[in-house]
């Protein structure tokens, strides 16, 4: 069921392939899970956060809340980063496996907690749709499943323009491709907070939550450095089916 990081990128989405071949630990824009959100995860529950790429939210989830977390991602390369780091720190709260999100190889209700941070907004959308099918399965009743994102901006003329020039390509308002010159590197999703409000009640959420903060990072492809806003969304999985 484990997908592993092959030349023969035709088992992937071709978006899927863009972020195999370019290693998400290099990924400039740093996307963060809001604090209203981490502060709800309580000391030794068990958290999944799938695609950790190398596993600065995973650490920083046991560090912050003394939970214990697994992190997941397709790219093994990734996950050999995340686990030399982890044999490094001899951190016993964390660990990583290579593993494909829309079929994770876990019993269903084994989570109290899954997060997916910068994931959906960096495949189409059927894959967006499995990736959240899948959390949902894994999370225990009653537990939570939270998603974070960058907020799509039109006020920004640039950025808009950027939206405009891909939307033949992707086929969808809101995604845009980044290049570095001629080169495609991968894409990205912006959303609004409808969307993912929508994705989360669609696959059986109650209680959706959705905050607004904002993340300094350095664009991909720019290199400008620049205060950009996003979304930290999620919902609690039903206590009856």
């Amino acid at each position: 069921m484990n997908k592993e990081k092959s030349p023969n990128l035709q088992l992937y989405t071709p978006w899927e392939s863009f972020w195999l071949k370019f290693g998400a630990h290099k990924t400039p824009a740093t996307l963060k899970l809001a604090d209203e959100f981490v502060e709800l995860l309580l000391p030794n529950e068990i958290e999944l956060e799938v695609g950790s790429a190398s596993g600065r939210v995973s650490n920083y989830l046991a560090e912050k809340r003394n939970v214990n977390v697994v992190g997941v991602d397709i790219n093994s390369v990734e996950i050999k980063y995340a686990m030399e780091a982890r044999r490094k720190s001899g951190s016993s709260k964390v660990e990583f496996a290579v593993m494909d999100g829309t079929q994770l190889d876990f019993f269903d209700n084994s989570f109290d907690t899954v997060v997916m941070v910068g994931v959906i907004g960096g495949v189409e959308l059927e894959v967006r749709r499995k990736l959240i099918a899948e959390a949902f399965r894994v999370a225990k009743p009653g537990g939570k499943v939270a998603v974070s994102e960058f907020k799509i901006n039109l006020k920004d003329p640039e950025r808009r323009k950027k939206y405009e020039r891909d939307v033949d390509i992707t086929r969808e308002w809101g995604t845009r491709i980044i290049r570095k010159g001629n080169e495609i590197l991968f894409i990205g999703k912006h959303f609004n907070k409808y969307e993912l409000r929508g994705m989360l009640k669609e696959a059986g959420f109650e209680s959706i939550q959705i905050v607004e903060h904002a993340v300094e990072s350095v664009g991909p492809g720019d290199g400008k450095r620049e205060v950009r806003q996003q979304y930290t969304a999620w919902g609690i999985k039903p206590l009856e089916p």
